[in-house]
């Protein structure tokens, strides 16, 4: 008997849990929650640099030694070795292609000399030879101090926009030939990347 009583209370014990299962197992029952997604980590952005000043220089002459850039009348002519004829043909020249820079290039000329004496200016400017012309705005003259002692000079121009394609340049200077000389002269070209 008491392995029937046994058995009974087994039965309803397995009645009762088959019924609790049961609910969970035909899908009535709530579904868990869904698992949470895989964190993908979200990228540090590359920071921009910020934008770089950049500068060339184009030389068509620096020599503080050389008695090459006195000006050879009062009337523009190239800055050449000497002011006699034969010098004609070796005058200090450069190629120059503006177009290869970006839009927003800045091209100024920059002069370094001395003016020397007898209150007399000396004038340079940037000539275009191949369109024959001078760059409107790069005329820089410079006189001795106003007492007429000699004045040392480093100067730029404004702002220049010479005609873009590869053109070939000279410097072109004027003054009496005492007024002074030129030691370098350079176009700056500068912009920002």
């Amino acid at each position: 008997m008491k392995l029937t009583i046994l058995a009974a209370v087994i039965l309803a014990l397995g009645i009762v849990l088959g019924l609790a299962l049961h609910g969970q197992l035909d899908g009535s029952a709530v579904a868990a929650p869904p698992c949470p997604p895989k964190c993908t980590p979200t990228p540090t952005p590359t920071p921009t640099p910020p934008p770089q000043q950049r500068e060339d220089q184009i030389v068509f002459f620096a020599d503080i030694s050389s008695e090459a850039s006195r000006p050879c009348g009062l009337t523009y002519s190239p800055v050449r070795p000497d002011c006699g004829p034969e010098s004609l043909g070796k005058v200090y020249s450069i190629g120059f292609d503006p177009s290869k820079y970006p839009t927003d290039t800045s091209l100024t000329l920059e002069l370094t000399g001395a003016a020397t004496h007898n209150f007399q200016e000396i004038c340079s400017r940037l000539y275009d030879n191949t369109a024959g012309h001078e760059v409107p705005g790069s005329e820089i003259c410079e006189g001795p101090e106003p007492n007429g002692d000699a004045k040392w000079f480093r100067v730029r121009s404004g702002t220049l926009s010479p005609e873009p394609g590869e053109h070939e340049y000279v410097i072109q200077s004027k003054g009496e030939f005492s007024s002074g000389r030129l030691y370098a002269a350079r176009i700056i070209v500068e912009w920002t990347e």
